[in-house]
């Protein structure tokens, strides 16, 4: 794994923790806030892929996710 995978799987790690942590739905630059700068997009879509199949999803509702 190159440190470019390695590194988009870390950041894809640290936004999954901080939606998991929130109480309420977060908004793009409240996920950026707690977990930096990175390939948000990438990370998003990558958690609705992987939870896609799961009893809890990765959902954007206005502007904001959460998962449910």
């Amino acid at each position: 794994m190159s440190t470019e995978e390695t590194d988009a799987a870390a950041y894809t790690r640290k936004v999954e923790a901080v939606l998991f942590a929130a109480a309420e739905p977060l908004t793009p630059a409240d996920i950026r806030a707690y977990a930096g700068e990175g390939d948000l997009g990438g990370a998003l879509d990558t958690l609705v892929a992987d939870y896609s199949a799961r009893g809890v999803n990765l959902l954007q509702r206005g502007g904001s996710w959460l998962f449910q």
